[in-house]
């Protein structure tokens, strides 16, 4: 690096690993230049002036994309945790499922003929205060309903 480079690099805050100056730099350096150039008709003065202007606006605009990819990232990262809490909650949910369809519903066991007697006198009877023989009549009641379900099966 010669006399001239490294003034110039240390004049405008370069590093020595890249060689690049600051963007900040940079912006301040061109419209520090656009002020002091003495043209004629001013023409380079606003061509300088622009660029600067430009280039703010250019560093502006990646600082705010930068920051809209890093809040993107960062609700990509929660949907991603979110779908591998869903997927776990299917997997447990598809177990007990699995683990269901092997359980058989309980049959409940055939009623009992005094069961169907009083489910039958109940409901006939139940309200009517008529108790003369019902004893009887229910039970010849739940004979034939039993019967009736076996000549069925």
């Amino acid at each position: 690096m010669d006399r001239a480079e490294k003034s110039r690099a240390g004049s405008l805050g370069t590093s020595k690993m890249n060689m690049q100056t600051k963007t900040e730099i940079l912006i301040e350096a061109t419209q520090r230049l656009a002020e002091s150039i003495d043209s004629i008709d001013g023409v380079a003065n606003a061509a300088i002036f622009e660029a600067a202007q430009r280039l703010d606006e250019l560093q502006k605009a990646l600082q705010s994309a930068h920051a809209s990819l890093v809040l993107a990232r960062n609700e990509r990262d929660e949907a991603r945790g979110e779908v591998e809490r869903l997927k776990a909650s299917v997997a447990i949910q598809m177990e007990i499922n699995a683990a269901l369809a092997d359980v058989k519903t309980p049959v409940r066991p055939e009623p009992s003929r005094l069961e169907i007697a009083a489910i039958i006198l109940t409901g006939s009877y139940g309200n009517s205060g008529a108790y003369k023989d019902l004893a009887i009549i229910g039970l010849k009641q739940a004979d034939a309903l039993i019967a009736a379900v076996k000549e069925a099966q």
